[in-house]
């Protein structure tokens, strides 16, 4: 199964598979990905897999059929599409853009301390761009972590420091599970950090709200979907390619009903749009015009364009 939105300049295709056999699964959702993008060059392709010991075999089976220069792997225990909200399924992103430029980072924590950490993804990054974000409108930087929250937060918050006022951050906390690494290119990350440098002139929608606001109402996922993307949407100025929802709840795992009326939402206030939820084990975002949002039981969003 695949999805696929696209402008003149950038093309973004999601393909998805049920994972029964997670290395099957993960072939499947990247061809089907990348029969989308057609002969465009893959400038960044991030596959969303199981978190569990599986996962490695996904990674291997996507791995076979886009290679690993421009692989992120991130494992999470919930992955579900507008497409499918079963509990089996697996996604792969491609990114393609003429007017863009995305560059990847990642160390291993090992011991080292935050600021450490930060600081060598942040200089494998500046070594990769040169002067390049004078020529582009937005810097956004997505911080992948695999260690425990209060480190992840801390590492997020000096990585918004370190990398400059006009930067987007969005930092994702997988935590720590067993046999699930964060991938890197040809890299296995745990512990540790995996960079995503985005250098564009497009603006992306990025929104975040505290489910406790909603804690009186009956539908409470579909009315926070509803705002968070309403003001997603405000932000940007052309149609999302992809929206990606990230639950960070008191529940771990949220309902199938419970997705498919998020993404009925979705497609009401932006017909079209591939959509795909995953849980979180943290979320860390601090925008030009917004203090950070570190909620324990959240959802946030963020839209591609």
């Amino acid at each position: 199964m695949a999805n696929h939105a696209t402008d003149k300049k950038t093309i973004i295709t999601m393909g998805m598979a049920h994972h029964v056999d997670a290395f099957q699964g993960g072939r499947e959702a990247a061809q089907a990905a990348k029969q989308l993008l057609n002969s465009g060059s893959i400038h960044l392709a991030i596959a969303v897999g199981p978190g569990d010991v599986h996962f490695q075999d996904f990674i291997e089976g996507t791995r076979l059929v886009i290679g690993e220069e421009s692989l992120v792997g991130f494992p999470s225990t919930q992955v579900v599409t507008n497409n499918s909200t079963s509990s089996d399924v697996s996604a792969v992103f491609l990114y393609h853009s003429s007017e863009s430029k995305v560059s990847i980072a990642s160390h291993l924590k090992n011991g080292h301390s935050d600021m450490a950490a930060i600081s060598s993804v942040l200089t494998q990054l500046k070594s990769k761009r040169g002067n390049d974000p004078q020529s582009y409108e937005n810097r956004y930087l997505i911080l992948l972590e695999n260690f425990n929250s209060e480190e992840a937060i801390s590492t997020a918050r000096k990585g918004r420091f370190e990398a400059g006022l006009f930067t987007q951050v969005i930092a994702i906390n997988s935590a720590l599970l067993t046999h699930t690494p964060l991938i890197s290119q040809d890299r296995h990350i745990q512990p540790g950090l995996v960079a995503i440098e985005f250098l564009t002139q497009e603006t992306w929608g990025i929104a975040s709200i505290n489910l406790s606001e909603f804690k009186n109402h009956k539908g409470i996922y579909a009315e926070a979907a509803k705002t968070i993307i309403r003001k997603a949407l405000a932000q940007t100025k052309s149609k999302p390619a992809i929206g990606i929802v990230f639950s960070n709840c008191a529940k771990d795992v949220v309902d199938s009903k419970d997705w498919e009326s998020i993404f009925q939402v979705g497609e009401t206030l932006i017909p079209g749009m591939p959509m795909v939820g995953m849980n979180t084990a943290d979320i860390y975002i601090h925008l030009n015009d917004q203090p950070h949002l570190s909620n324990k039981d959240s959802m946030s969003i963020l839209l591609f364009t």
